[in-house]
C-alpha cells in the first residue's frame, strides 16, 4: 500500500526537481560481466547524437568505438572533469587527445559553482540514457571476460534521455573546450586478468515509472524519501559509507543516509549494507573506513536486535577488482543507479546522476546485491560442508544393516 502512495505522490507532485518520466523499455547490466559490450552496443547503436558525461574517460577501447560513431556521422560531445583527483592520468590526456584529434568536441569541467563532475551517463539521439555507477575505463567498462570493478549500469528509453541531454548543455556551459594536438605518446596494453561473467544483460518492456536523481539539487531529499519508502528490504552496495558527515573543524553529524537506513531496520525492514574491503576503504585508524561502519552497523543490530547486517565484500570469491557500485535496491521493486558516493561532498556539492526505476528491473539488481553478499564459492563450500554429516549418516546406516 505504501508503495503505491508512493508513486501517486510522484504523478502528481514530481520530485524535488518536479521530473517524473514513463520508459517503456530498459536493460539491465552490471560490471564486469557485460558493461562493456552493452555500451559498444549503445554506442554503436546511435544515429544522430551521443552526449557522454564522465568523471574520467581512460578507455582507448571505448574511445576508438566514440569516433567510429563520429566518422559515420553522429554529433559527438564529450565532458570530463578538468580536475579529478590525482589529476588527469597520463592514459585518459592520449584518449581525450585520439578524440578532439579526430574532430570530437572534448571539454574540461571547471570548478565553477560546483565541485567535481562525477557524473557518469550518455545520451543517445535524445532518446535513450545510458547512466553507471562506473567511470569509461578498463576497470568499470573491462572487455567482456577481463577483470574490472563490480558496478551497476542501466539503459532507459523515453523521456528522461531528454532531460539529461538538456543538463548536459547546461553543464557545458561549466566547462571549457579544449584542442589537443600531437600524436598519442602511449600504447595501450591492458592485462587484468580474467573474469567469469555471471549476470547477462537483461530487457525488459512494459511501462517503467523512472525518476531522475541529480546532485547537488536533489538528490539528498529523493535518496531520503526512497530509503523511507522501503516496507520490506532494503539493499544498499556502496564503494563506500561514511558514518559521519562533516569535518573536525565543523563538526560530525550522523551520515543521514546511514541513519535512514537504520530507522528503516527500525520499523521492520530488513536491512543489508555491502562495501568495498579495498585496503584504502578498510584501514582500522580511519574515522571513515567502511570497518567502521560495518562495526557501528552491527553492534546497532546486536543491542536492538534488528534485522540489520553489513558487511565487506569478499573480494577473493567475488572475483572483482574493487565493489565501486553505489547503488539501492527497495522492496525487490524499486533499484536506484547512480554516480552517489554516500559521504557529504558527494550529493551536496558535486555533479552527480543518477536514475530510479521501480517495477522489474529491480529483481535483476536484487538478484546480483543476494550473489556479491553471499558469493557463490562461499554458497557450494557452505553446501559442502552440509553435505559431510549426511554422507556420514549414510555410511553409518549402511554398515548398521550390512551387521
Amino acid at each position: 500500500m505504501k508503495k503505491i502512495l508512493v508513486l501517486l505522490f510522484l504523478f502528481f507532485c514530481g520530485t524535488v526537481s518536479g521530473e517524473v518520466f514513463n520508459a517503456d523499455e530498459v536493460t539491465t547490466f552490471v560490471s564486469p560481466d557485460s558493461s562493456y559490450s552493452q555500451l559498444v552496443l549503445f554506442i554503436d547503436g546511435a544515429a544522430s547524437s551521443l552526449y557522454v558525461n564522465v568523471y574520467t574517460f581512460d578507455s582507448p577501447p571505448i574511445a576508438d568505438k566514440i569516433v567510429e560513431a563520429h566518422e559515420r556521422g553522429v554529433d559527438v560531445m564529450v565532458l570530463v572533469d578538468g580536475s579529478p583527483v590525482g589529476g588527469i592520468s597520463e592514459m585518459e590526456w592520449t584518449v581525450l587527445n585520439n578524440l578532439s584529434g579526430s574532430g570530437i568536441p572534448v571539454y574540461l569541467w571547471r570548478h565553477l559553482d560546483l565541485g567535481f563532475n562525477h557524473a557518469k551517463y550518455i545520451v543517445a539521439d535524445n532518446l535513450t540514457v545510458l547512466v553507471s555507477t562506473e567511470n569509461f575505463g578498463t576497470a568499470g567498462f573491462p572487455e567482456d571476460g577481463a577483470l574490472g570493478n563490480r558496478g551497476w549500469g542501466a539503459i532507459v528509453s523515453g523521456g528522461s534521455a531528454a532531460y539529461f541531454a538538456e543538463l548536459f548543455f547546461e553543464d557545458l556551459e561549466r566547462g571549457k573546450q579544449v584542442n589537443f594536438t600531437g600524436e598519442s605518446p602511449l600504447v595501450f596494453y591492458h592485462d587484468a586478468g580474467m573474469y567469469s561473467p555471471r549476470f547477462e544483460p537483461e530487457v525488459f518492456y512494459g511501462n517503467f515509472t523512472v525518476v531522475p536523481v541529480v546532485a547537488p539539487e536533489n538528490a539528498v531529499d529523493v535518496i531520503l524519501d526512497l530509503i523511507d519508502s522501503a516496507t520490506s528490504s532494503l539493499y544498499v552496495e556502496e564503494f563506500y559509507v561514511y558514518r559521519y558527515w562533516g569535518s573536525k573543524k565543523k563538526g560530525y553529524v550522523p551520515n543521514p543516509f546511514l541513519e535512514a537506513s537504520i530507522e528503516a531496520a527500525r520499523r521492520g525492514v530488513e536491512v543489508k549494507i555491502l562495501l568495498d574491503s579495498t585496503w584504502y576503504n578498510i584501514e582500522e585508524d580511519d574515522l571513515k573506513s567502511n570497518i567502521k561502519t560495518v562495526q557501528y552497523v552491527n553492534n546497532i543490530a546486536k543491542e536492538e536486535g534488528l534485522n540489520l547486517e553489513g558487511r565487506l565484500v569478499d573480494l577473493d570469491s567475488t572475483g572483482f577488482k574493487k565493489l565501486h557500485a553505489k547503488g539501492v535496491v527497495v522492496d525487490n521493486s524499486t533499484v536506484f543507479v547512480s554516480s552517489v558516493n554516500w559521504n557529504e561532498y558527494s550529493p551536496t556539492k558535486n555533479r552527480e546522476v543518477g536514475i530510479i526505476i521501480y517495477g522489474e528491473p529491480a529483481e535483476y539488481f536484487s538478484e546480483v546485491f543476494i550473489s556479491d553478499w553471499e558469493p557463490r564459492h562461499d554458497r557450494d563450500y557452505d553446501r559442502a560442508l552440509l553435505l559431510i554429516p549426511l554422507g556420514l549418516a549414510a555410511v553409518l546406516l549402511y554398515l548398521k544393516r550390512r551387521k
